[in-house]
């Protein structure tokens, strides 16, 4: 519907006014082609994330994009981002232990934004995508959750320690996703609890939360 429109206004003696105005569409941004996951196998290797935010070329407002690690922008010299083809790509050429991580491709005009989301891990290290928060306060006898989730290659094992004890018995339930579930929570179990998570050759610890 972008174009301009004219209006013209005549009367029975053909004396007449004329005028025009021209409409804009604004798309709101949408991510055609997300970025995709990145697995390296040794710290040095190159990685790479391609995104494709539309409306682009054909559009008057394009899409602008910009990329974020765990929620900052990324202002790394050693992370270049460039557009190909109308497709943003960041690349590290020597990827380290501090690149790892999520990933957001985050387009955005006038009308509004667009996020999709990628991590780039290490084969065999666990990178924890949600951690236990610093505090938590719960009332004697109810049920608390502690989140804790990783991801990495191979299958990844949880552990939970209080007070640096791993916790044990009936009250506690580690999910397979690394949550750790107390049932009927005691003025005993107070204290610093820290999740684990570990693969058979490596392992990622969160910072203590506090119960």
């Amino acid at each position: 519907d972008n174009g301009t429109y004219f209006c013209d206004v005549t009367n029975q003696y053909f004396e007449g006014i004329s005028g025009s105005v021209v409409l804009r569409v604004v798309e709101p941004p949408n991510i055609f082609t997300p970025p995709k996951d990145v697995k390296i196998e040794n710290f040095g290797d190159t990685s790479t994330l391609s995104c494709l935010c539309e409306p682009q070329a054909v559009a008057i407002e394009p899409c602008n994009v910009e990329w974020r690690r765990d929620g900052a922008k990324v202002e790394d010299q050693a992370i270049s981002v460039k557009i190909v083809d109308f497709t943003s790509v960041l690349t590290i050429l020597n990827t380290q232990e501090k690149h790892l991580g999520q990933y957001e491709c985050y387009g955005h005009n006038s009308i509004g934004s667009a996020s999709a989301f990628a991590y780039i891990t290490k084969s065999f290290t666990p990178y924890m995508t949600t951690k236990p928060p610093a505090t938590v306060t719960a009332g004697s006898q109810s049920s608390v959750s502690l989140p804790c989730h990783a991801i990495g290659f191979p299958p990844i094992n949880y552990m939970w320690t209080r007070n640096e004890i791993p916790v044990e018995g009936d009250r506690f339930q580690i999910t397979g996703t690394g949550t750790l579930l107390i049932d009927g929570v005691k003025s005993a179990d107070s204290g610093d609890f820290t999740c684990f998570a570990s693969t058979r050759t490596a392992k990622s610890v969160s910072a203590p939360s506090s119960a």
